[in-house]
């Protein structure tokens, strides 16, 4: 499942920055997309990180 965040990231990043003009929207777009993919991935992981690696 994890393996999927960065495929889906750039996959819909280009497809998200399309219809924005501006280099800083389209800055604005990715940085997003790449944050909430950070997200999931500490939600998935969420108990190795609670637990430690113990």
């Amino acid at each position: 499942m994890a393996v999927l965040i960065p495929i889906v990231e750039l996959t819909l990043g280009p497809i998200l920055v399309k219809p924005f003009h501006s280099q800083l929207m389209k800055t604005t777009v990715m940085t997003l997309v790449f944050f909430i993919g950070f997200l999931v991935a500490i939600y998935l992981f969420r108990d190795i990180l609670e637990n430690g690696l113990a």
